[in-house]
């Protein structure tokens, strides 16, 4: 009787044994199981994230790209058109004997609209923005709203320069542009202050 004790419990003990064992492997696979699609779910948010940021930056690319082909373009050919057109006004200012007011103003009108085409054409140019400090370019984005004659640009600010990469510069840039581009349209405010 005492050998059946035994055996049963050799066979309970080798029993619980390989239940504790299996248990274990089945613990063990769970586990690796579950840091394997832990480390999945975190590399497809870190793709989506890449893929986000590339996405991102091709559009900034492609912006910036359009607005340098832009700003040639004003430079290069409305530029051209008025400075022509104001050369010819002035030919024929000097080719009369008393010039007429109109014609003057027309000159002057020209003269003005050269200014803001050139301005405005600056501020389409990454080259033109990488050149000066964010401030210094906010600076210039009010006067020319300013010169505009619409309303009246103000920037307070004690700070010098912003520790911004260029391409920062320009993104936060384009949102102070389009901004106050939306203020000046919307609102239609005398002033606007930054």
């Amino acid at each position: 009787m005492q050998d059946k004790y035994k055996e049963v419990l050799i066979v309970l003990i080798a029993g619980i044994t390989l239940f504790l064992v299996l248990t274990g492997i089945v613990v063990f696979v769970l586990l690796f199981y579950q840091k394997k699609k832990f480390q999945y779910r975190q590399q497809v948010a870190d793709l989506r994230n890449l893929v986000q940021q590339e996405i991102l930056q091709a559009q900034l690319e492609t912006q910036e790209y359009t607005f340098r082909q832009i700003s040639e373009e004003i430079h290069d050919n409305v530029g051209q058109l008025l400075s022509s057109a104001k050369m010819l006004l002035g030919i024929t200012e000097r080719s009369l004997p008393s010039v007429p007011d109109t014609l003057q103003k027309a000159t002057e009108t020209i003269g003005e609209a050269i200014q803001q085409l050139r301005s405005f054409s600056k501020t389409l140019s990454t080259e033109w923005l990488n050149q000066f400090d964010f401030i210094g370019n906010i600076r210039h984005e009010l006067e020319r709203i300013t010169a505009s004659g619409i309303v009246t640009g103000y920037l307070d600010t004690e700070i010098v320069n912003l520790p911004f990469s260029p391409q920062e510069q320009v993104m936060l840039f384009r949102v102070l542009q389009e901004a106050l581009q939306n203020s000046i349209k919307h609102a239609r405010p005398a002033n606007i202050r930054v």
